[in-house]
């Protein structure tokens, strides 16, 4: 049988609570809260999404034992939450806001996560609408449009914006690979070519944007990357 655990287990280590309520609390940057503790801001990050999840599964097991359902009712309520505001801090507040007395009574007295801040997030929904990804794309290529005023436009997450953003690239980086490897004359070429790709530095665009480089307008043209070469080139790198 579940067992339930106390929810103060993570007053355990004291300095790695405090990053959590200075983050959540204060709303204090990375950098804000790294030279408060004498810490690097990439170090105080992780601290953070530890105590977050740790958090959120202590959360997911005392509703299920309440509710007397099993852990996986609960999981997949924050699944859907996480994967719709890709950030574990919204995730979190929409338990909160979906099992309010449960979570609260749990907390003894610990605080959730501000009430301001759960008030001001996007309404949550299953998907984004149509043509809400082409709009992300555009914003951010045409207007040049940080991640953060596309999501006010949108009534997203910034982190969801750029989830959608890098989606978008990434799914047109695999449908080139793919167009590469149906071009290879064995697995070798096929392996260069996932390499060359998949090794590079960057984000979606950048593997993208490394894509069209390499080909050019050959891409509507799979091809021409046999005439032009492209394989051997491959294999060299």
């Amino acid at each position: 049988m579940l067992q339930d655990i106390p929810y103060n287990v993570l007053k355990e280590d004291p300095r790695e609570y405090a990053i959590l309520l200075r983050r959540d609390q204060n709303g204090a940057a990375w950098k804000e809260i790294a030279q408060e503790f004498g810490l690097s801001p990439t170090r105080v990050a992780q601290i953070y999404r530890k105590m977050k999840l740790r958090q959120i599964r202590l959360y997911i097991r005392h509703v299920s034992i309440v509710q007397g359902c099993g852990l996986v009712q609960v999981q997949k309520v924050y699944n859907k939450a996480l994967e719709w505001y890709q950030s574990l801090a919204c995730a979190c507040a929409y338990l909160e806001k979906k099992y309010p007395n449960i979570l609260a009574k749990y907390r003894q007295g610990e605080p959730g996560m501000p009430q301001a801040f759960a008030a001001n997030m996007p309404p949550f929904r299953h998907r984004l609408a149509k043509g809400e990804v082409e709009s992300i794309v555009t914003l951010r290529e045409e207007k040049k449009a940080p991640f953060t005023a596309i999501a006010r436009e949108l009534r997203i997450t910034p982190e969801k914006a750029k989830h959608a953003y890098d989606g978008y690239y990434h799914a047109r980086v695999l449908k080139i690979v793919k167009e590469l490897e149906a071009l290879a004359e064995s697995e070798e070429q096929k392996r260069a070519v996932r390499d060359a790709v998949f090794q590079s530095a960057g984000t979606p665009k950048k593997r993208y944007d490394l894509l069209m480089s390499w080909a050019g307008p050959a891409m509507e043209a799979p091809e021409l990357f046999e005439k032009n070469g492209f394989f051997p080139a491959v294999t060299k790198k």
